[in-house]
């Protein structure tokens, strides 16, 4: 490999993650460090559904991704930082919590690729494969980010005495 990049996946805004249906959305950002361009780049991220070899580039074409910082040549040429982010009615950057989760403290969800699935969060890793002109793989890098699980089990148990009915037919309250 030959370019240097540096790569950042990070969490959009601050989800309350404590109900099954909750989500989590994630951006990325890649920056050519050099010293060759990058013309393609390919996203693999442990749980987010489609997002398996996923083209960047293609997806921003497609429409479901938004590209920014590109001076407009679609090469991230060394000094640029591109950012990432779902666009505007899709959710290929989202995960959405499950019962599963909630019930397993967060480690239900595939283990991170460098370690443990830890409880109390949502871990989360994705994988950058850069290619120069050629195609050739010039850079890699694994990057992961945790959304925090508000988990707080609980059970209220209300009894209210309503009736009563004596043997001998009479009503008590």
């Amino acid at each position: 490999m030959v370019a240097n990049i540096n790569w950042d996946k990070n969490i959009v805004g601050t989800p309350v993650l404590d109900s099954a249906g909750d989500t989590v959305t994630y951006s990325f950002s890649i920056e050519n460090e050099g010293p060759d361009s990058i013309f393609d780049l390919q996203l693999t991220d442990t749980i987010l559904d489609g997002v398996v070899s996923l083209d960047l580039l293609d997806a921003v074409t497609a429409g479901t991704v938004v590209l920014a910082g590109d001076d407009g040549d679609n090469i991230l040429e060394v000094g640029e930082t591109w950012t990432f982010t779902e666009a505007a009615g899709s959710d290929i950057f989202t995960y959405t919590l499950t019962q599963a989760d909630l019930d397993s403290n967060g480690t239900a969800e595939p283990n991170p690729i460098g370690g443990p699935d830890l409880p109390g969060q949502i871990d989360n890793e994705a994988v950058i494969i850069a290619r120069n002109e050629a195609g050739n793989i010039i850079a890699g890098a694994t990057e992961g980010a945790a959304a925090a699980i508000d988990y707080n089990p609980d059970i209220a148990i209300d009894k209210e005495f309503v009736n009563v009915t004596g043997g001998d037919g009479d009503a008590l309250a």
